[in-house]
């Protein structure tokens, strides 16, 4: 299945709802303008830079669930061909997500086995990564709704590693 994420001029908090069938930086981003491309694995950030069609840094490639800072000089859609399933690991402290699957979710039903507090997103791409004004914050017991292709700050009070996992099949959140 082909999914189209937008990008805006400027800074993007986006997500990928399964794993792209080509996750290489190289293949994911062959056809933008994508400069930089950051994301937050298990407490560490990875980061990869493109020189000159050359991806270099600590992240290799991008898995679906997980949330991706991507900086663009131009408004632009990103097209990628993704496979029906996706895997993340939730860890106690900060984690960046995205939805696994195609539908909106409500977050306190998404996030219920994660002793989760609060998601924060962009509600529009920025600039400026420190633009305070620019932030939505969905806190547990409000019932926010999150969506597709994008990314999400959550903070977890667990204290064991948990994952979320999905296959396209089954279309429901499992956690292990």
């Amino acid at each position: 299945m082909t999914h189209s994420i937008p990008l805006t001029r400027g800074w993007n908090l986006i997500s990928f709802p399964y794993t792209p069938v080509r996750p290489a930086l190289a293949d994911v981003f062959q056809d933008t303008s994508v400069s930089v491309v950051l994301s937050y694995w298990d407490g560490e950030w990875v980061t990869a830079v493109n020189e000159d069609g050359l991806w270099t840094g600590t992240l290799g490639e991008v898995s679906g669930g997980y949330g991706y800072w991507v900086m663009t000089p131009t408004d632009e859609e990103l097209v990628v061909t993704m496979k029906g399933s996706a895997r993340v690991r939730i860890i106690q402290g900060w984690n960046l997500l995205g939805v696994i699957g195609e539908e909106e979710r409500d977050a306190d039903a998404y996030f219920d086995a994660l002793d989760w507090r609060v998601a924060n997103t962009l509600e529009a791409p920025v600039e400026d990564v420190d633009n305070d004004g620019s932030w939505q914050k969905i806190r547990r017991g409000e019932h926010g709704t999150l969506y597709p292709h994008k990314g999400y700050w959550v903070w977890s009070n667990g204290s064991k590693p948990v994952s979320i996992h999905s296959s396209r099949r089954s279309r429901q959140r499992q956690f292990a």
